[in-house]
């Protein structure tokens, strides 16, 4: 029986075409609906961030959009959650960031594809682990998790410690003590006026003519 072994599916070209192609009408087109504007975007993928009852989620993303907040009028948040997640329970989350900071926040909900997305993205941010890091990773996307509070977790049995939240793809890890800073990387990652996206084309197109014979 004929076998058709796909390593590495986004790296298919018709996929890696159809983004090349379509990305930036994808994007322009939410961006059109909240009239915003962007050349470049922040992508925030933020997953079932309501399923964690001790709140560390909720309250590192609220840490994390006060931070990329100031960014925001040049470079527009694109906030992926899960699709289970109801919006008005992220709504109320920025807007008690907004209420901290005094700063509106432009930001869209985005249904899009992470590899879509990527195509503008100077980074990609995260307030827990994601299957979405590797997506990032395969694009050469810039990979930072914030675990703002987090370090609570590693005196609980009940809650996953947060060395095991760390990916090892991930560029920069920042928490209350790692001494990093948010936005000096993000003012480091502004600098280059290219984008950071990568993508390569590891095989060729599959030839179905075999299932045909």
């Amino acid at each position: 029986i004929p076998k058709i072994i796909i390593k590495k599916s986004r790296n298919l070209p018709t996929w890696i075409n159809f983004i090349k192609e379509k990305s930036d009408m994808y994007i322009n087109l939410e961006l059109k609906k909240k009239l915003l504007i962007g050349e470049r975007i922040i992508f925030f993928p933020i997953g079932r961030i309501n399923l964690d009852f001790t709140m560390t989620n909720s309250k590192s993303f609220i840490e994390t959009l006060k931070r990329m907040a100031q960014y925001s009028n040049k470079y527009p948040i694109f906030i992926k959650p899960h699709s289970s997640v109801k919006l008005d329970y992220i709504r109320k989350l920025i807007c008690d960031a907004e209420e901290d900071i005094k700063i509106k926040i432009n930001y869209i909900f985005t249904k899009l594809h992470p590899s879509i997305l990527a195509s503008r993205a100077i980074a990609s941010i995260f307030v827990s682990n994601s299957t979405i890091i590797n997506e990032m990773y395969n694009l050469q996307v810039p990979i930072i998790q914030c675990f703002y509070g987090y370090e609570s977790r590693n005196h609980s049995c009940c809650l996953v410690p947060l060395k095991d939240l760390i990916s090892p793809k991930a560029d920069h890890v920042i928490t209350n003590y790692s001494g990093e800073s948010l936005n000096k990387i993000l003012d480091e990652l502004i600098k280059d006026k290219v984008l950071p996206v990568t993508y390569g084309i590891a095989q060729e197109n599959i030839n179905c003519d075999l299932f045909c014979k």
